[in-house]
């Protein structure tokens, strides 16, 4: 995003849950956590306190760096937001949203293909392949999936839509 003035916090978490808006990450980091670093430190305290105990973060952005996860603890992070913040949740599944004169598409293109997803996050870098945590709600039923390290974004759709509807399957047989 190019430098336009002042975004709200709503307006920094929607841009960084659409487009992975990383410059405004790392401010909404450095305003937090006094530098990225000292964000980054406080993420990794959070995210024992989830029992996520195979995360460590270095930047807020998951760009290259000693950034390390695994897909358990991606699921137990989604759990968590989707639970402890519904209304902020609701970001991560915007298809799109308007910034000044800027149309920003959401790079989570399970919205809308896949029955029930509505919402969380995409990721690529070289090192860690295409990425996504995925939710998806029917009826009384919501379903988490997360996929790391696949070679394309389609791929990794692919198989986060086999994953879900096997879930799905699984529990409307009663198994």
């Amino acid at each position: 995003m190019q430098a336009r003035g002042s975004l709200t916090v709503g307006e920094a978490i929607r841009a960084i849950a659409v487009s992975s808006a990383n410059d405004v990450a790392v401010a909404l980091g450095e305003k937090l956590g006094g530098t990225e670093a000292g964000c980054a430190r406080k993420m990794t305290a959070k995210a024992r306190t989830l029992g996520m105990h195979h995360t460590s973060f270095t930047n807020v952005t998951g760009l290259p760096g000693a950034n390390a996860t695994t897909a358990t603890d991606m699921a137990l992070l989604s759990k968590a937001l989707i639970d402890k913040h519904p209304r902020r949740y609701a970001y991560f599944g915007t298809r799109s949203f308007t910034w000044g004169t800027r149309r920003l598409l959401n790079h989570n293109h399970m919205l809308g293909a896949f029955a029930g997803v509505d919402g969380l996050k995409t990721g690529y870098t070289v090192e860690a392949g295409f990425n996504l945590a995925a939710s998806a709600k029917r009826g009384n039923t919501r379903l988490i999936a997360v996929v790391l390290g696949e070679r394309t974004g389609p791929s990794r759709d692919r198989l986060v839509g086999q994953i879900l509807e096997r879930g799905f399957d699984k529990i409307a047989s009663g198994g």
